[in-house]
């Protein structure tokens, strides 16, 4: 449920997109949405990244600004919770950041 959940789910997703072998089996698909949402809903909790760096925050977001791109290329409907998380993300890395926008480089 950190970083690397997030790299897998990508990859689970791009499968689902270019190999019609998994776009045509609906069940890829439904596991590839239901990851997605749980990443939202374990990632952030009070409004700041799960894990204890700025870098791997800056990486989800990342992944997310991509996903979202990709569903809206492909017709996926990610849901609500995936938009406001991504918006979410968005602020704390803003908030977490020097003034001029450079990383601050907490935690590992």
């Amino acid at each position: 449920d950190h970083n690397h959940g997030c790299f897998h789910t990508r990859g689970l997703m791009k499968s689902v997109i270019y190999f019609p072998e998994f776009r045509k089996n609906g069940e890829w698909k439904a596991l590839m949405l239901k990851r997605w949402g749980e990443l939202t809903r374990n990632l952030m909790a009070n409004d700041d990244y799960k894990e204890g760096t700025t870098a791997y925050a800056a990486t989800v977001l990342n992944i997310f600004n991509n996903t979202i791109i990709s569903a809206d290329t492909y017709g996926f409907e990610l849901g609500e919770d995936f938009y406001e998380y991504t918006r979410k993300l968005a602020e704390y890395i803003a908030n977490a950041s020097f003034p001029n926008g450079i990383d601050i480089q907490l935690g590992d």
